[in-house]
Protein backbone atom coordinates (compact mmCIF):
# COMPACT_ATOMS: atom_id res chain seq x y z
CA UNK A 1 0.00 0.00 0.00
CA UNK A 2 1.41 3.59 -1.00
CA UNK A 3 2.23 5.72 1.88
CA UNK A 4 0.00 8.44 2.11
CA UNK A 5 1.16 11.89 1.76
CA UNK A 6 1.49 13.59 4.89
CA UNK A 7 -0.33 17.36 4.52
CA UNK A 8 1.40 20.29 3.67
CA UNK A 9 -0.31 22.50 5.99
CA UNK A 10 -1.32 22.20 9.93
CA UNK A 11 -3.90 25.69 9.62
CA UNK A 12 -7.05 25.35 8.06
CA UNK A 13 -7.94 28.41 7.23
CA UNK A 14 -4.46 28.71 5.25
CA UNK A 15 -5.05 25.54 3.53
CA UNK A 16 -8.93 27.25 2.31
CA UNK A 17 -7.31 30.14 0.75
CA UNK A 18 -4.13 28.45 -1.03
CA UNK A 19 -4.10 24.77 -0.67
CA UNK A 20 -5.84 21.68 -2.73
CA UNK A 21 -9.22 20.47 -1.79
CA UNK A 22 -6.90 17.19 -0.82
CA UNK A 23 -5.18 19.33 1.42
CA UNK A 24 -8.10 20.47 3.31
CA UNK A 25 -9.84 17.34 3.65
CA UNK A 26 -6.90 15.74 5.28
CA UNK A 27 -6.79 18.03 7.77
CA UNK A 28 -10.82 17.68 8.38
CA UNK A 29 -10.11 13.73 8.40
CA UNK A 30 -7.75 14.94 11.52
CA UNK A 31 -10.95 15.45 13.65
CA UNK A 32 -10.14 19.79 13.61
CA UNK A 33 -13.28 22.02 14.34
CA UNK A 34 -14.16 23.15 10.24
CA UNK A 35 -14.79 26.44 11.52
CA UNK A 36 -11.23 26.69 13.66
CA UNK A 37 -9.05 29.84 13.38
CA UNK A 38 -6.81 31.96 15.20
CA UNK A 39 -9.66 34.57 16.41
CA UNK A 40 -13.09 34.68 17.06
CA UNK A 41 -13.01 37.73 14.60
CA UNK A 42 -11.27 36.04 11.90
CA UNK A 43 -13.15 35.11 9.09
CA UNK A 44 -14.47 30.67 9.24
CA UNK A 45 -12.68 28.34 6.21
CA UNK A 46 -15.97 28.81 4.72
CA UNK A 47 -16.25 32.32 4.57
CA UNK A 48 -12.58 32.37 3.22
CA UNK A 49 -13.70 29.27 0.59
CA UNK A 50 -16.48 31.36 -0.29
CA UNK A 51 -14.81 34.79 -0.65
CA UNK A 52 -12.60 33.03 -2.97
CA UNK A 53 -15.03 30.98 -4.84
CA UNK A 54 -13.80 27.68 -3.83
CA UNK A 55 -17.23 25.76 -4.40
CA UNK A 56 -15.74 22.40 -3.84
CA UNK A 57 -14.03 23.86 -0.72
CA UNK A 58 -17.61 25.33 0.20
CA UNK A 59 -19.19 21.79 0.18
CA UNK A 60 -16.48 19.76 2.01
CA UNK A 61 -16.59 22.15 4.57
CA UNK A 62 -20.43 22.43 5.16
CA UNK A 63 -20.46 18.40 4.97
CA UNK A 64 -18.09 18.45 7.80
CA UNK A 65 -20.44 20.48 9.83
CA UNK A 66 -18.90 24.02 9.03
CA UNK A 67 -21.82 26.85 10.47
CA UNK A 68 -23.26 28.78 7.16
CA UNK A 69 -24.95 30.69 10.12
CA UNK A 70 -21.58 32.00 11.59
CA UNK A 71 -20.72 36.03 11.91
CA UNK A 72 -17.58 37.69 12.07
CA UNK A 73 -17.10 41.56 12.58
CA UNK A 74 -14.16 41.67 10.26
CA UNK A 75 -12.39 44.90 10.49
CA UNK A 76 -9.34 43.63 8.63
CA UNK A 77 -7.32 45.30 5.66
CA UNK A 78 -9.74 42.86 3.67
CA UNK A 79 -12.33 45.48 4.17
CA UNK A 80 -11.11 48.29 3.36
CA UNK A 81 -12.13 48.33 -0.35
CA UNK A 82 -15.83 48.32 0.56
CA UNK A 83 -16.46 51.55 2.67
CA UNK A 84 -20.09 51.03 2.12
CA UNK A 85 -20.00 48.16 4.87
CA UNK A 86 -20.11 51.03 7.79
CA UNK A 87 -23.29 53.01 6.00
CA UNK A 88 -25.03 49.22 6.34
CA UNK A 89 -24.19 48.97 9.86
CA UNK A 90 -24.85 52.58 10.82
CA UNK A 91 -28.08 51.33 9.47
CA UNK A 92 -28.36 48.58 11.49
CA UNK A 93 -28.58 46.50 8.13
CA UNK A 94 -26.16 44.51 9.19
CA UNK A 95 -24.93 42.55 12.17
CA UNK A 96 -21.79 40.88 10.87
CA UNK A 97 -20.68 39.09 8.08
CA UNK A 98 -21.77 35.58 6.88
CA UNK A 99 -20.22 33.31 4.32
CA UNK A 100 -22.86 33.95 2.63
CA UNK A 101 -21.59 37.79 2.76
CA UNK A 102 -19.02 36.96 2.07
CA UNK A 103 -20.52 35.08 -1.53
CA UNK A 104 -21.76 38.46 -1.99
CA UNK A 105 -19.41 40.47 -1.70
CA UNK A 106 -16.69 39.13 -4.27
CA UNK A 107 -19.35 38.10 -6.28
CA UNK A 108 -18.91 34.56 -6.08
CA UNK A 109 -22.37 33.71 -7.39
CA UNK A 110 -21.98 29.67 -7.89
CA UNK A 111 -20.68 30.18 -3.98
CA UNK A 112 -23.99 32.35 -3.31
CA UNK A 113 -26.49 29.68 -4.74
CA UNK A 114 -25.03 26.80 -2.80
CA UNK A 115 -25.21 29.02 0.68
CA UNK A 116 -28.34 30.60 0.22
CA UNK A 117 -31.00 27.93 0.67
CA UNK A 118 -28.77 26.68 3.82
CA UNK A 119 -28.41 30.08 5.02
CA UNK A 120 -31.14 31.41 7.81
CA UNK A 121 -33.65 34.01 6.50
CA UNK A 122 -31.68 36.77 8.34
CA UNK A 123 -28.67 36.67 7.48
CA UNK A 124 -30.10 36.37 3.52
CA UNK A 125 -31.88 39.65 4.18
CA UNK A 126 -28.36 40.82 5.03
CA UNK A 127 -26.32 39.76 1.94
CA UNK A 128 -29.20 41.30 0.33
CA UNK A 129 -28.42 44.49 1.78
CA UNK A 130 -25.27 44.25 0.80
CA UNK A 131 -25.70 43.28 -2.61
CA UNK A 132 -27.91 46.31 -3.30
CA UNK A 133 -25.25 48.95 -1.84
CA UNK A 134 -22.43 47.61 -3.55
CA UNK A 135 -21.46 49.71 -6.37
CA UNK A 136 -21.71 48.52 -9.99
CA UNK A 137 -18.49 47.30 -10.77
CA UNK A 138 -17.31 43.93 -12.14
CA UNK A 139 -15.84 41.51 -10.59
CA UNK A 140 -12.55 41.85 -11.64
CA UNK A 141 -12.31 45.42 -10.08
CA UNK A 142 -12.25 43.49 -6.96
CA UNK A 143 -9.09 42.68 -5.24
CA UNK A 144 -9.15 39.21 -4.21
CA UNK A 145 -9.62 37.85 -0.78
CA UNK A 146 -6.05 37.14 0.31
CA UNK A 147 -4.46 38.81 -2.40
CA UNK A 148 -1.66 41.67 -1.65
CA UNK A 149 -2.95 45.20 -1.17
CA UNK A 150 -2.53 47.66 -4.21
CA UNK A 151 0.29 49.72 -4.65
CA UNK A 152 0.16 52.26 -2.22
CA UNK A 153 -1.18 55.46 -3.73
CA UNK A 154 0.16 58.83 -4.51
CA UNK A 155 -2.09 60.47 -1.99
CA UNK A 156 -1.06 58.14 0.53
CA UNK A 157 2.91 58.54 -0.16
CA UNK A 158 2.51 62.18 0.20
CA UNK A 159 0.87 61.89 3.50
CA UNK A 160 3.62 59.69 4.69
CA UNK A 161 6.26 61.93 3.31
CA UNK A 162 4.91 64.69 4.69
CA UNK A 163 4.40 63.50 8.35
CA UNK A 164 7.83 61.93 7.79
CA UNK A 165 9.41 65.74 7.51
CA UNK A 166 7.46 67.67 9.95
CA UNK A 167 7.71 66.73 13.73
CA UNK A 168 5.18 69.63 14.90
CA UNK A 169 2.71 68.29 12.19
CA UNK A 170 2.80 64.44 13.58
CA UNK A 171 1.65 65.98 16.93
CA UNK A 172 -1.63 67.10 15.54
CA UNK A 173 -2.56 63.61 13.69
CA UNK A 174 -4.75 61.19 15.57
CA UNK A 175 -4.57 57.21 14.56
CA UNK A 176 -6.88 54.89 15.27
CA UNK A 177 -5.89 52.11 17.58
CA UNK A 178 -8.19 49.55 15.63
CA UNK A 179 -8.63 50.50 12.00
CA UNK A 180 -5.43 52.72 12.03
CA UNK A 181 -7.35 55.20 9.92
CA UNK A 182 -5.26 58.92 10.29
CA UNK A 183 -6.52 62.27 10.24
CA UNK A 184 -5.96 66.04 11.79
CA UNK A 185 -7.36 66.42 15.57
CA UNK A 186 -10.36 68.64 14.97
CA UNK A 187 -8.93 71.35 17.28
CA UNK A 188 -5.92 71.94 14.93
CA UNK A 189 -5.01 75.55 14.74
CA UNK A 190 -4.64 77.68 11.67
CA UNK A 191 -0.73 78.00 12.51
CA UNK A 192 1.54 75.34 13.98
CA UNK A 193 5.06 76.49 12.83
CA UNK A 194 6.51 78.69 9.85
CA UNK A 195 6.33 76.19 6.75
CA UNK A 196 2.20 75.86 6.28
CA UNK A 197 1.97 72.63 8.02
CA UNK A 198 -1.44 73.38 9.14
CA UNK A 199 -2.87 74.22 6.01
CA UNK A 200 -0.85 70.78 4.57
CA UNK A 201 -2.44 68.91 7.11
CA UNK A 202 -5.84 70.04 6.04
CA UNK A 203 -5.28 69.49 2.54
CA UNK A 204 -3.72 65.67 2.97
CA UNK A 205 -6.02 64.85 5.51
CA UNK A 206 -9.82 64.85 6.73
CA UNK A 207 -10.60 65.57 10.38
CA UNK A 208 -10.28 62.44 13.03
CA UNK A 209 -11.59 62.65 16.14
CA UNK A 210 -10.58 59.83 18.94
CA UNK A 211 -12.08 59.08 22.52
CA UNK A 212 -9.75 58.54 25.65
CA UNK A 213 -9.03 54.93 24.69
CA UNK A 214 -7.71 56.52 20.97
CA UNK A 215 -10.66 54.99 19.54
CA UNK A 216 -12.44 56.67 16.57
CA UNK A 217 -16.28 56.87 16.24
CA UNK A 218 -16.94 54.01 13.21
CA UNK A 219 -14.97 52.20 15.42
CA UNK A 220 -16.49 52.22 18.69
CA UNK A 221 -20.06 51.96 17.27
CA UNK A 222 -18.95 49.08 15.43
CA UNK A 223 -17.65 48.49 19.60
CA UNK A 224 -20.47 48.82 20.94
CA UNK A 225 -22.85 47.45 18.95
CA UNK A 226 -21.19 44.09 18.94
CA UNK A 227 -21.62 44.79 23.18
CA UNK A 228 -25.04 45.24 22.71
CA UNK A 229 -25.10 42.25 20.64
CA UNK A 230 -23.54 39.87 23.33
CA UNK A 231 -25.77 41.19 26.18
CA UNK A 232 -28.76 40.72 24.24
CA UNK A 233 -27.36 36.67 23.97
CA UNK A 234 -26.80 36.63 27.42
CA UNK A 235 -30.05 37.94 28.40
CA UNK A 236 -31.48 35.38 25.89
CA UNK A 237 -29.86 32.63 27.84
CA UNK A 238 -31.31 34.08 31.24
CA UNK A 239 -27.84 35.15 32.27
CA UNK A 240 -27.46 38.88 34.27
Amino acid sequence: MAKRQANRYRDLPLAVLDGTADDVSQILAGGIDPDSREDPNDPTPLMIAAARGRLELVERLVAAGADVNAQVDDQSQEMDQFPFLDQLYAAAELEGLSPLAYAVLYRQQEAYDYLAPRTAPGLRKQAEAIRRAAPAKTAAAIRAYGEPAKPKSASKAAREEFLAERAKARRWVNVCLLCGRQGYKPDLPDQIDDKGSAAELRRLFTPLAVDENRICEKCMSKVNRGLQKAQAKRQGRGRP
